[in-house]
């Protein structure tokens, strides 16, 4: 499919510069695009992206300096690639209707325009949504609400009681709603603490593949709306995770931590149970946050604590082996000399 470079700029609402009937054929990053495709380029250095440029057209945030390149002047140049993106590869259409080979409860409801495809297993009183789409061999458990364009990937499992918001995706091999893990020791064993809490999952929400999302012992998991969350992340029973936060790629969240509303916790960061987070912290990589954490802050290390002094922290270290022998002698110098 080509698209002339006047009709993208049309499709954003925008004005274009150069030849406004090249042909596009699809999208590609600024450094590797040829004549019959469109890139963006935009943060500091933007006008040093374009140097050798072999792109067809690119969108930009001011007229680029380049003889014979063609342009798209954005406000936002990366969210209006994202949009030229979607415009090149349309998300797939998927018909309605449930597979003969689906297993549906008769107590459950799917909606006309939803998407249930082969092997999927829906229980008593689910309710699956208007223009949502169930890929193969997904389990929806009993009393399962799934709102309206939803997209669940293959593989995923909701178990009993999950609830899950509009417009949320969820990637194959996820599980939610699987027992927390709650166990009371007594005499010599682990008595097992039953879980019968469920999980609710706000709109607009994104969980990567092979996540597990544990329910309540008591309450409910709850992770708000706008949360997005990477693969492999694990949230505990009981945790809250506020609106439009980032988990990323193998987050670990214990029981009863409260994850305040955009805060990021990036890869692999640890969180003890009970802890808080405010809103809008940002927990670096690798971290482990074993106290609460004040709206705002930026933490790293182990156990967590402000970011600079961590940074100098590391500098330290990584230079001690330097002049710890300096050190050492000054030491023993001031060990030899007699008390006064």
């Amino acid at each position: 499919m080509a698209i002339t470079l006047e009709r993208i700029a049309s499709h954003l609402g925008l004005k274009c510069g150069g030849d406004p009937g090249l042909r596009i054929g699809g999208v590609a990053p600024v450094d590797d695009a040829g004549a019959d495709r469109i890139a963006f380029a935009a943060g500091a250095g933007w006008r040093k992206k374009l140097k050798g440029c072999r792109a067809g057209a690119v969108i930009v945030p001011e007229a680029p300096e380049v003889e014979g390149l063609s342009f798209i002047v954005s406000p936002n140049p990366h969210l209006d690639f994202i949009k030229v993106v979607r415009l090149f590869h349309p998300e797939k259409a998927v018909p309605p209707g449930v597979s003969p080979q689906a297993a549906v409860a008769g107590s459950a409801e799917v909606a006309e325009s939803a998407s249930v495809a082969e092997f999927v297993s829906i229980g008593a009183g689910a309710r699956v949504g208007a223009r949502t789409r169930i890929a193969a061999g997904c389990v929806v458990g009993e009393r399962v609400v799934v709102g309206e364009d939803c997209d669940i990937r293959a593989n995923v499992t909701l178990e009993d009681d999950v609830a899950v918001g509009d417009r949320v995706t969820i990637h194959a091999g996820t599980v939610i709603g699987a027992d927390g893990y709650g166990y009371l020791r007594h005499e010599g064993r682990h008595v097992k603490i039953p879980q019968v809490g469920a999980v609710r999952i706000g709109n607009d929400v994104e969980i990567g593949a092979n996540v597990c999302v544990d329910r309540g012992t008591l309450g409910d998991t709850v992770i708000g709306d706008g949360v997005k969350i990477d693969n492999l992340v694990q949230v505990g029973h009981n945790v809250v995770v506020g609106d439009n936060a980032l988990l990323v790629s193998q987050v670990g969240i214990s029981g009863s931590c409260e994850v305040g509303k955009g805060v990021v916790l990036a890869g692999q960061v640890g969180l003890k149970d009970h802890v808080k987070i405010g809103d809008g912290a940002i927990v670096a990589a690798r971290a482990v946050v074993t106290h609460d954490i004040e709206p705002g802050a930026m933490v790293a290390g182990y156990p967590a604590g402000e970011i600079d002094n961590w940074r100098r922290s590391r500098v330290i270290l990584r230079n001690l082996p330097r002049y710890w022998p300096k050190i050492l002698s000054q030491l023993k110098r001031e060990a030899e000399q007699p008390d006064e």
